[in-house]
């Protein structure tokens, strides 16, 4: 999969995209979810930082990639939280246990409508408008403009469930 169209291509083979100097060629594995940085992170050194800077440990952005199967990953994280993703059919379900702190999480997904619900640990999320998602308040905001559905919330130990309606799963944009 093209990270930056979405556009899904079939493996095992060499292919030719476009690659500008502003945007370098980067493939996911169709289904992915990758743990990125908040761009607003000033210092990856944590010690030194102190309360002055935001650093790697206040927040993480997972990037979840589109895909048309039922698909599983399970990864462990630089500090040894360790994380499952499950994709059933109609669901998207992250959990996540040994978390050594808390920070605040924004999962990002292609959706081709909105949920039909998002649960936090059994807690239901409710939906934001753009003010809400800008202010950084705890729930979930569909972006009309390009088809990802964002999801907002501080823990440490989670178990996130995104259900999707049945007529389509998460999409690649």
């Amino acid at each position: 999969m093209d990270y930056w169209t979405g556009n899904i291509l079939e493996g095992g083979h060499q292919v030719e995209v476009q690659a500008p100097l502003e945007r370098i060629p980067i493939f996911e594995k169709a289904g992915s979810i990758i743990p990125m940085m908040n761009p607003e992170t000033e210092t990856l050194a944590q010690d030194l930082a102190g309360s002055k800077y935001r650093t790697i440990g206040n927040s993480l952005i997972w990037r979840v990639f589109g895909s048309e199967s039922l698909a599983g990953e399970r990864f462990v994280l630089y500090d040894g939280t360790q994380v499952t993703v499950d994709r059933q059919a109609g669901q998207l379900r992250i959990n996540q246990i040994q978390s050594p702190v808390i920070r605040g999480y924004e999962v990002v997904l292609p959706v081709a409508k909105a949920p039909t619900s998002v649960e936090l640990s059994g807690r239901r999320l409710l939906a934001l408008d753009d003010g809400g998602y800008r202010a950084g308040k705890e729930g979930w905001w569909l972006n009309a403009n390009d088809g990802m559905s964002h999801v907002l919330f501080t823990t440490d130990d989670f178990s996130l469930t995104i259900k999707e309606h049945s007529s389509g799963s998460a999409r690649a944009r």
